[in-house]
């Protein structure tokens, strides 16, 4: 079916659409789980990463999920999961 069929199929029939974008994103990352209410990924010291968007990086799309510094400041597990950044 040609591009503007399908999106006109779609809007016509009030479906979302989604088209996946390439690139380095994995759903699952050791150590966290997923909180689809949220929108957040939820740490080992239950703390949650929000989404932050999608940004361009060697021409893939990349997901972003942050904690708050304050989160992770005194975290006894932080320099295992993020090293030395903040």
């Amino acid at each position: 079916m040609p591009e503007h069929r399908l999106l006109a199929f779609l809007e016509a029939n009030k479906i979302k659409g989604f088209i996946a974008l390439p690139g380095s994103y994995h759903p699952i990352r050791e150590g966290f789980h997923y909180d689809a209410t949220e929108n957040a990924y939820v740490c080992r010291n239950e703390k949650l990463l929000y989404y932050h968007g999608i940004r361009m990086e060697n021409g893939f799309a990349t997901h972003y999920y942050h904690a708050r510094v304050q989160d992770c400041k005194e975290c006894p597990l932080k320099k295992a999961c993020c090293g030395n950044k903040r």
